[in-house]
């Protein structure tokens, strides 16, 4: 275990400069234990209470470079630097950040700084020139925040002298065997633990391992991060240099990893911070303000981050939907059946003659699965059963959770509850944290609807009520049932909290069954077998992309119809509430008023305004990348798109096609290069929109622009039933119905929408057999007319089949 204080110079000595500086500040309120002189700082801004998992470790000796640690005497500056930058950057005066969660980033991104600052030579922040910084904004450019460090040389150089006997192998006993100690052999190539190392860094150590006779273990893997399934997000709670979000899974399969404008940007905040607090750092001023003039953080990101103009498309819309409607049927259609699953079990262990097994489960579950009848879709990709006649997942389960019948215990607490965990983000557009912070009761009907209490991290940082469908209130009854025991023999709330179940004694012998939403997250995604990546890898998701779930599954919903959890549930739920309150609050609507009361209280109303921009731009993002997949097909000839509107769009995308041709000199029947091609339309669909109905009979081109407005078909009928006229920012719902919005010069059909007027054609025709009012066949023939009608000239038949 580290000191936990840091000295510096001998014992004798009268006290150190970090002593004088540190130990001379206040003692803050978020310092949960321990002194600001420790080497660890547990930090805490939360109630935990209300929140789950507020405190975040910071540690204030990792290593620096081989051989270095920050708790090095060499290294006093910079310890006092990384303190004070975490100490001010979390004062409400001088500071951005009001979380633990925020602050180890910063922290964590400074200290891979220092990393190359002292590989290029520099002792102190001083030192470093405009010179300097140009030089690592470039390395930072051209190989990323792991390409920072010359780790590929300083891991050759390691096992070369590993080989020729000059340093011994790192290695450790468990038992009787040796191993090779992977996170020991990163730190001696200058970082913590594997998953700050390069890819061709952790080759060069597996290969080395494996030559010694010491091959990488499943455990050691998880825990070092040197398998593609087990690598976690950017946030760990100890923090000693958690992973980089650009070392995932994308990477380690040989696809390119994304450096956006965003990640860039919170890499290069600590800069920012070492020019705005240069005044309480006079022990190591930075030489030069790396921010100059005109130049700011988010410009200089956007000139280094590697995506296409800053924008990135990282969820693949059809594995996400695919995903998200596996999870709706284990919360709708399995989660009764396991829940009764479990009763029989338990009931069966209570008889003398269960309870006389040498093992009292295997025998419960062995009669239970020869009667027990499962539901109707149990013969689907993903489905629970048949469930192996085992509590625990045995080893050969663990090697291959996709092929081997799952455990109770992995049913229970891996793949429902993360199942659970999917639901609620997708259909209430909550983030990981506030969803592992859920409490019981969580629902609370307000006027006949269902509202979820959560915390929300992001403004008010307290738990707030939000409107949600039917399948989150089921996701929560859910877990309800999966969190009793715990909430019975703990007294807490939590509801990601479990003990196991079907155990012989559960009250006096509890176990926890612990859930970790990255393993779960990951074995359930290999489970219900997701269609794999156009490349034919695997996607593995992320619990930080839930944020865009809602808006992947808005915009597609029509497009995978084979989906049938999620097109049921479509069918079933407007979206559009959900999609207001993402939306309004960032435009001063109505979700917003009573929020923002609570808000202005305690966080600056720019801070509050950024949240609510960003929430809604990963909306808009996902809008983005729906039309980019779709118009990309259009130009392509993949797709057909019709209606008004779609012929506009197309005729548009064949002239912009056209002239890139003729302006790189391409013939009319080639074929412009793709990445030409996706340049333009990333260009191009900025400023259109394709918005489905939520009926699923067209998609809206309608934009706010003025004369987009005034053509709009909705509007006019608004106007006329309204009588009068009013100003409108947008097209109307209310008013798209289907014979309004066939004639709209902003209709957009795509093959999607070809069932739904084939249905109302059927329904017409059968209307009109059994019809005699004249009036009724009057209205009836003249809707069968537009159909037809709108039918022929989209899809090109006049009876729809």
């Amino acid at each position: 275990m580290a000191p936990r204080t840091t000295r510096f110079i001998d014992s004798n000595s009268p006290g150190t400069l970090h002593d004088q500086i540190i130990g001379g500040l206040a003692a803050p309120s978020w310092l949960r234990e321990g002194s600001l002189l420790d080497n660890r700082w547990t930090i805490g801004t939360e109630d935990s209470q209300k929140r789950r998992n507020t405190d975040f470790a910071l540690r204030f000796d990792t290593v620096l470079a081989p051989g270095l640690r920050l708790s090095d005497p060499r290294c006093e500056h910079d310890s006092i630097t990384a303190k004070v930058l975490v100490y001010w950057s979390l004062s409400p005066s001088e500071g951005s950040h009001s979380s633990g969660a925020s602050v180890s980033i910063l922290h964590r991104n400074y200290i891979q700084f220092v990393r190359w600052r002292l590989s290029c030579g520099l002792k102190r922040n001083a030192s470093l020139t405009p010179e300097w910084i140009e030089k690592f904004f470039e390395t930072l450019r051209d190989g990323g925040v792991l390409g920072l460090l010359p780790l590929d040389e300083r891991a050759v150089a390691f096992a070369n002298a590993v080989r020729v006997g000059r340093r011994r192998p790192p290695t450790y006993k468990k038992g009787k065997h040796t191993y090779f100690d992977f996170d020991s052999a990163a730190e001696k190539l200058g970082v913590p633990n594997g998953r700050l190392l390069t890819d061709t860094a952790r080759r060069i150590l597996i290969a080395l391992a494996t030559e010694l006779g010491y091959p990488l273990q499943p455990y050691q893997a998880r825990s070092s991060g040197f398998a593609i399934a087990w690598t976690p997000d950017s946030q760990n709670i100890e923090i000693d240099d958690g992973p980089y979000p650009e070392s995932n899974a994308g990477s380690l399969m040989g696809r390119p990893t994304t450096r956006s404008a965003g990640r860039i940007g919170g890499f290069l905040r600590p800069l920012g911070y070492l020019w705005q607090l240069r005044g309480r750092l006079s022990h190591d001023p930075i030489g030069c303000n790396p921010f100059p003039g005109e130049r700011t953080i988010n410009s200089v990101a956007r000139a280094i981050a590697h995506d296409s103009d800053g924008r990135t498309f990282t969820v693949p819309p059809l594995q996400a939907c695919t995903l998200i409607d596996r999870a709706l049927c284990w919360v709708l259609d399995y989660a009764p059946d396991l829940q009764h699953y479990v009763e029989e079990i338990e009931r069966l262990l209570t008889t003398e003659e269960v309870r006389a097994h040498w093992n009292p489960y295997q025998a419960a579950a062995t009669r239970v699965n020869i009667t027990f009848v499962e539901h109707k879709s149990c013969t689907q990709p993903g489905s629970p059963w048949p469930i192996r006649p085992a509590y625990y997942p045995g080893p050969n389960a663990i090697k291959n959770f996709a092929e081997n019948r799952p455990s109770l215990r992995t049913v229970l607490f891996d793949y429902l509850a993360v199942a659970c965990m999917i639901v609620i983000a997708a259909f209430s557009a909550r983030r990981r944290e506030e969803i592992e912070s859920l409490r019981f009761p969580a629902i609370h009907h307000i006027d006949g609807d269902a509202w979820l209490e959560t915390w929300i991290e992001k403004t008010i940082r307290d738990l707030d009520k939000i409107p949600v469908p039917k399948s989150v209130e089921k996701a929560i009854e859910v877990l309800s049932w999966l969190s009793s025991m715990y909430r019975l023999r703990t007294k807490e709330r939590w509801l990601f909290q479990f003990d196991d179940v079907a155990q012989a004694d559960p009250l006096t012998k509890p176990k926890t069954a612990r859930f970790d939403v990255y393993r779960s997250l990951s074995r359930f995604a290999e489970f219900v077998q997701l269609p794999p990546l156009p490349d034919g890898t695997q996607w593995n998701p992320k619990s930080h992309q839930f944020r865009r779930f809602f808006g992947i599954t808005y915009y597609h919903r029509f497009y995978y119809p084979h989906l049938t959890a999620l097109s049921n549930f479509y069918r079933h739920f407007d979206p559009d509430q959900t999609r207001r309150y993402v939306t309004e609050a960032a435009r001063g609507g109505f979700l917003r008023q009573a929020e923002e009361k609570r808000v202005q209280a305690q966080r600056s109303e720019l801070e509050l305004a950024r949240y609510q921009a960003q929430r809604l731009d990963d909306f808009n993002a996902e809008g983005e990348a729906f039309r980019f997949a779709r118009f990309r097909n259009v130009a392509l000839g993949k797709e057909r798109i019709s209606g008004w509107g779609g012929e506009v769009i197309k005729r548009q995308l064949d002239e912009l096609v056209e002239q890139a041709k003729a302006q790189l000199d391409i013939a009319p029947e080639d074929d412009l290069p793709g990445a030409t091609l996706d340049s333009l339309l990333l260009t191009f669909v900025e400023d259109k929109r394709l918005e489905p109905n939520s009926l699923g009979h067209s998609y809206c081109k309608c934009t706010s622009e003025p004369q987009d407005l005034r053509s709009a078909a909705c509007l006019a009928a608004r106007e006329v039933e309204r009588d009068g006229a009013a100003f409108f920012s947008a097209p109307d719902p209310a008013f798209a119905a289907d014979h309004i919005c066939s004639g709209c010069p902003h209709n957009v059909q795509f093959a999607e929408c070809e069932p739904y007027w084939a249905e109302t054609i059927a329904h017409a025709r059968q209307q009109l057999s059994c019809s005699f009012a004249p009036l009724l066949r009057a209205l009836t023939q003249e809707r069968l007319d537009m159909a037809q009608a709108h039918y022929s000239r989209c899809f090109g038949t006049k009876t729809g089949g």
